[in-house]
């Protein structure tokens, strides 16, 4: 399911592990990149989501 908030919890405690290794910002900056092929499929009515992935 697109644009869920649930992705941040697991990027949370990756976080809490790795510390500085780790960049929460570009972690949440990529889940929202990944949203906007389905984000723009949605909005023209399309049924595939996301490509690759058959329906």
């Amino acid at each position: 399911m697109p644009f869920t908030p649930l992705h941040m919890g697991p990027g949370l405690a990756v976080k809490a592990l790795l510390g500085r290794r780790f960049s929460l910002t570009v972690f949440g900056f990529s889940q929202i990149a990944m949203d906007i092929e389905p984000l723009a499929r949605m909005i023209r009515g399309d049924t595939l989501l996301h490509e690759g992935i058959i329906p």
